[in-house]
């Protein structure tokens, strides 16, 4: 015995279910559009942090260098020299 199928009744649900997948696959769209945003501004502040640290640690280096010299020179202005060792 064969059934008559009402298309009009079984397409409804095909087509409701179809727009809420495209409502979905349209709001996950839109999330991940503003994930990624999110992700480059931050990779923005992460790669101005790290401009701002690598000058900080060279002008540390810096400053470590003078005072390594002026307490060489220091140093060297308080030994004593044993008259009578030879000059090198």
């Amino acid at each position: 015995m064969l059934h008559r199928i009402n298309l009009r009744h079984s397409w409804e649900p095909a087509k409701t279910e179809y727009a809420r997948a495209m409502a979905e696959r349209d709001f996950l769209r839109a999330q991940l559009e503003a994930l990624e945003r999110q992700h480059n501004e931050l990779l923005q502040v992460l790669r101005e942090a790290l401009d701002v640290v690598r000058e900080a640690r060279c002008e540390t280096e810096d400053r470590l260098a003078r005072l390594y010299r002026e307490r060489d020179i220091q140093r060297g202005l308080k030994a004593e020299r044993d008259p009578m060792a030879p000059l090198q």
